[in-house]
C-alpha cells in the first residue's frame, strides 16, 4: 500500500462548493483505476488533505498526470500554488 497525501487550501474557504465541484468530477476520477479509495479531510482554516490510497509507488507514479488533470479542473476552488505533496509506503496498519 502506498499513500499520497495533498493539502490544499480552498479558495474562499468554500469547503461545500470544493466538495460540490469534486463530486461534478466524480466519474473522471473513478477513471483513474489505480487509485484505491480518496479520502477528503476538512483541517480547517479553509486547508484540506487528500489522501490516497494506491497499491504500489509504481500505481501512484502512473496516476500522477491524471491527478494532476483534477486539480486543474478543479483551480476554480481550490488555490493550485498551495499544493504540498507528501507520499510514501505504508509500514504499518492496524
Amino acid at each position: 500500500m502506498y499513500i499520497r497525501c495533498v493539502t490544499f487550501k480552498v479558495i474562499d474557504n468554500d469547503i461545500d462548493g470544493t466538495i460540490t465541484a469534486a463530486d461534478q468530477l466524480r466519474d473522471k476520477i473513478k477513471e483513474n483505476q489505480l487509485v484505491r479509495s480518496i479520502e477528503v479531510v476538512d483541517l480547517g482554516d479553509g486547508v484540506c488533505m487528500n489522501l490516497a490510497r494506491y497499491d504500489s509507488e509504481a500505481d501512484a507514479a502512473e496516476a500522477e498526470e491524471k491527478t494532476n488533470q483534477i486539480y486543474q479542473a478543479l483551480s476554480h476552488v481550490i488555490d493550485l500554488s498551495s499544493i504540498n505533496v507528501v507520499q510514501g509506503p505504508v509500514v504499518w496498519t492496524l
